[in-house]
């Protein structure tokens, strides 16, 4: 089924269980949590250990740290990291060749571009380089023509750099932020594609959502939903920031008008760098506006506006080919199915220690990521208690250099406080022992 790695020292294997007969009674306390009893859960058995591991070992990452974090921030491979040093040097060598004469380094980004699409399964017309994925849904709703009254439909579950912009056109120009409320877990694609479509009136333009929430780790039924939009002459904005690198992006059958997102989280690519798809993005059919460009006084399509920005990390883009190589290496059905499968066990493993309860993200893979969230305490109100949650990442940080974040979100309509979950997530060089290791430290902090 999937593979089974070598363990360190004094770590236990436990009986990996099915989903369906996760049931408990209660949530222990974290202080009160046996760490000496007969565990139960334990990673699939295979023969891809030794891949898994060899792949860790191509990464820069300090192999004394646990990082289960690249929900905020990648890691860069050897390779990339060779890569991007070859390209500053060549720009540092010849700048103005660099700038104005090549097809890798210069301005208009042309070749890294048409390698980015095929990537995401797009065409080069339809594809911009930016510094990360805020840049991007910033240059799309400030772009967007909308007015005193129009109403954009949205959920509190997305990051506060996708909703600043938001915020910004609804107190500068009058246009309605309607957030809605997800249940967390999700309980099916149907139910969140419901919430979207009773939230439509005639004044609604515009969808924005993630493809997978920073929040949860819950995967959008994002196909299910631009459809929906496409029926009642919706724009759909989709934030793909934690979804390239993690699933497998195809552009050309999500059927999302615009796609920014980000190549520093999952895709393992510089910091600084990001993509936003705009579709048909030559013929520009809703009439994006350049908001931040250098050559709207050039006769050139929009996505070259967009692109011609000013100097950029040029070879942090090109960069960006080889962290796309590195992924093509491995196959990202093959690379999908080892985060998934990581995340089912990290799941299983916080159900069996905290209860079903405590989990705030969907046990079914259909609506699953590389991101799992959970509350690690038997009393629920502490969800509210966010100096909790930050000082059990804090202690994980100091006392064993285990890396997660904590997140914060509406849950509930009637919540007058966020509700707070530890967030965790596992990529490709990550392991079962990494998890053990969380869950363990956990136990140990009183």
């Amino acid at each position: 089924m999937g593979p089974k790695e070598q363990t360190t020292a004094g770590s236990s294997r436990r009986d990996f269980l099915k989903f369906g007969s996760l049931v408990t009674a209660g949530l222990p306390t974290l202080a009160s949590c046996d760490t000496g009893k007969q565990a139960t859960a334990s990673p699939p058995s295979g023969n891809d250990g030794e891949f898994w591991n060899s792949m860790r070992s191509r990464f820069a990452l300090d192999p004394a740290v646990t990082y289960l974090n690249t929900g905020t921030e990648g890691a860069m491979s050897h390779d990339v990291l060779q890569a991007l040093n070859e390209y500053l040097l060549q720009f540092a060598t010849s700048p103005m060749e660099a700038a104005f004469y090549s097809e890798d380094l210069g301005y208009v980004q042309q070749s890294n571009r048409e390698r980015a699409a095929t990537f995401v399964k797009a065409e080069p017309g339809e594809v911009v380089f930016t510094a990360n994925t805020t840049q991007g849904m910033n240059m799309v709703v400030h772009g967007l023509k909308l007015e005193a009254g129009d109403e954009v439909v949205t959920t509190f579950h997305e990051h506060f750099a996708e909703v600043s912009p938001l915020f910004v056109i609804r107190d500068r120009y009058g246009v309605v932020v309607k957030q809605l409320v997800l249940p967390s877990p999700a309980p099916s694609k149907e139910a969140i594609v419901e919430l979207f479509r009773d939230a439509i009136t005639p004044k609604t333009k515009v969808f924005v959502f993630c493809h997978v929430n920073y929040t949860t780790g819950l995967r959008m039924p994002v196909k299910e939903l631009c459809d929906l939009a496409r029926e009642h002459d919706i724009i759909t904005v989709v934030d793909g920031a934690h979804s390239l690198g993690m699933i497998d992006v195809g552009l050309d059958q999500l059927g999302c008008d615009f796609y920014p997102c980000a190549c520093h989280k999952w895709l393992n690519g510089p910091p600084g760098t990001g993509l936003l798809y705009v579709r048909d993005g030559e013929q520009n059919p809703h009439r994006l506006w350049p908001m931040l460009t250098e050559a709207y006084v050039f006769p050139v399509p929009l996505t070259i506006m967009l692109q011609v920005k000013g100097q950029e990390n040029t070879p942090a883009f090109k960069a960006v080919g080889d962290a796309m190589n590195f992924h093509d290496e491995i196959g990202m059905a093959k690379l999908e199915a080892r985060i998934l499968e990581l995340n089912r066990y990290l799941k299983t493993r916080i159900v069996e220690t905290w209860g079903e309860a405590s989990l705030l993200t969907p046990l079914s893979d259909e609506l699953s990521s590389g991101m799992a969230s959970f509350i690690p305490f038997s009393n629920h109100a502490d969800r509210y208690d966010e100096p909790k949650f930050l000082a059990l990442v804090q202690t994980l940080r100091e006392t064993q250099r285990i890396y997660i974040r904590t997140v914060n979100f509406k849950d509930r309509e009637a919540d007058e406080q966020n509700t707070n979950v530890l967030r965790v997530s596992t990529h490709l060089f990550n392991s079962f022992d990494d998890v053990d290791k969380l869950i363990d430290a956990l136990h140990g902090i009183r």
